[in-house]
This record gives structure tokens, C-alpha cells and sequence, in this order.
């Protein structure tokens, strides 16, 4: 009886120990597995802070200029039967007077299917009359949203006074009036020197844009970012124009 059991506890010591060091092993992926998840979940809190996050501020004398003007920044007219494909608008913030700070600035007009023939207009605004400053003719053979630029060897916008930029669908060559418009006031503005060198440092383009919106400055941030092709860029784009309400357009900037 007690070599039977010398024998089954030999045999058990046996098996212990043989399977002794996978268990070790096992046991060791385990911690490791553990270790590998609290790294991922902290690379990933990492991530999550270092995701750009872009806000537009609205000036202060943007929003008390405002109180006089009148901004219609989608395609409109006093004739009937306007058609959905005909709203077309000027990519601006509603309800302000909005900012840059390029003489020659760059601005963004969405065209959701309003193919056609466009008459671009930039004011300078007269105490009795508007002085038309510059006119461009453009034609749209496609929907989306298209930058245009004041040229460069046109005289270029000066500080503190009122523009208007007007886009115009030319419906009847014959007859004027029947122009669909979308319209917007806007100026050039001066940054203090501080805040100048500070965007002008700023090497990555979607940091510049970040850092324009946050002082305010409407145009020069929108056609940084459109002006780009890049997922960050349209993230960006898209995260400012439903800021400001602009869902619509929102839409198209996510399309690559």
C-alpha cells in the first residue's frame, strides 16, 4: 500500500512539474497582456489631448458694426421661383462683419449645384456711394466649394474701412435685375505685433489656422484650410462651419 502510494505521488510530482513552467509562462502573457492594454489605453488618452480643437471668436467691433448692416450670404432675389440648386452662398460666420488680415485676401464661395455664370464684386463702402474696386467674371462648371483671390496687382484692401464682396449669378445677360446675389461685409483688420510674430512662427498650417480663428480673423483661417487636402484640414474646416451654423456646407467639407 505504501509503495502504491509512493508511486502515484512520484508520477503527480512528475506532472507538477512538467507543466510547472508553461504556467509560469501563462501566467507571465497574462501580466503582460495587462501591461500592454494600460499602455494602449494611456497612448491613447495621448492621442486624445493632442487632437486639434479649432474655435472662432467673434470681434467684439465685428458684432456692434453688425448693427447696421444687412448681410445676405446666400444666392437670393425678389423674383419667384428661385430654384434649391441656385443657393448658392459666401462661406462666412452670420450675423457679423467678418475679418482678414491680407490686403489681397483669399475667399471661399459654396456652390451646391449652381453651374453657371458668376459676376464677382468687391465695394469699398462711400459715405453716399459704394466705389466697385474690383470685378471678376467666373465661371462654375461644378459643384463645390471654390476660393478666389484678390489679384495681386489689384490695389489691395486697406485697414478700417467697410467692403462688401458680392457674388452674382448672371440668370438674364439682358436683364440685371434678375441677378441672384449673395453678399457680405467685411475689413481688414491689424493684429497687434505679439500676436503677428506669434502666427507668423507658426510653421503647420492647421496650428496657423487654429490660432487665426481664435483671434478672430474669418477669411485668412477659411482658406487656409480649404486650400489644403488633407484630413486634418477638412476635420478642422468641418468643425468651424457647424461652429457657426453652417451645417450645409459642413456636409461637403468632410468629402475628400
Amino acid at each position: 500500500m505504501k509503495t502504491s502510494n509512493l508511486f502515484w505521488m512520484t508520477i503527480a510530482f512528475i506532472c507538477l512539474s512538467g507543466f510547472a513552467p508553461e504556467a509560469r509562462a501563462a501566467a507571465k502573457n497574462t501580466n503582460t497582456t495587462i501591461h500592454d492594454k494600460a499602455e494602449i489605453e494611456q497612448i491613447a488618452r495621448r492621442r486624445r489631448r493632442r487632437i486639434r480643437r479649432i474655435s472662432y471668436r467673434i470681434p467684439a467691433l465685428a458684432r456692434a458694426n453688425n448693427r447696421s448692416r444687412i448681410i445676405t450670404a446666400r444666392g437670393s432675389a425678389t423674383r419667384n421661383g428661385l430654384n434649391s440648386n441656385e443657393n448658392f452662398q459666401t462661406i462666412v460666420a452670420p450675423n457679423h462683419v467678418a475679418n482678414t488680415i491680407s490686403s489681397h485676401p483669399t475667399f471661399a464661395v459654396y456652390f451646391p449645384e449652381a453651374k453657371g455664370n458668376y459676376v464677382v464684386a468687391l465695394e469699398e463702402k462711400g459715405r453716399k456711394f459704394n466705389k466697385i474696386v474690383w470685378r471678376q467674371n467666373l465661371s462654375v462648371d461644378k459643384a463645390g466649394i471654390k476660393t478666389i483671390t484678390l489679384p495681386a496687382n489689384e490695389v489691395g484692401l486697406q485697414t478700417g474701412i467697410d467692403y462688401r464682396l458680392s457674388v452674382q449669378r448672371v440668370v438674364n445677360p439682358n436683364d440685371r435685375s434678375q441677378d441672384i446675389v449673395a453678399q457680405v461685409w467685411m475689413q481688414k483688420v491689424e493684429l497687434s505685433p505679439e500676436i503677428r510674430r506669434k502666427i507668423d512662427k507658426i510653421k503647420d498650417l492647421n496650428d496657423r489656422a487654429i490660432e487665426l480663428a481664435n483671434q478672430g480673423v474669418w477669411f485668412d483661417t477659411i482658406a487656409l484650410l480649404v486650400n489644403q487636402n488633407d484630413r486634418a484640414s477638412r476635420e478642422l474646416l468641418a468643425n468651424l462651419l457647424e461652429q457657426v451654423g453652417l451645417q450645409e456646407v459642413e456636409k461637403v467639407a468632410t468629402v475628400s
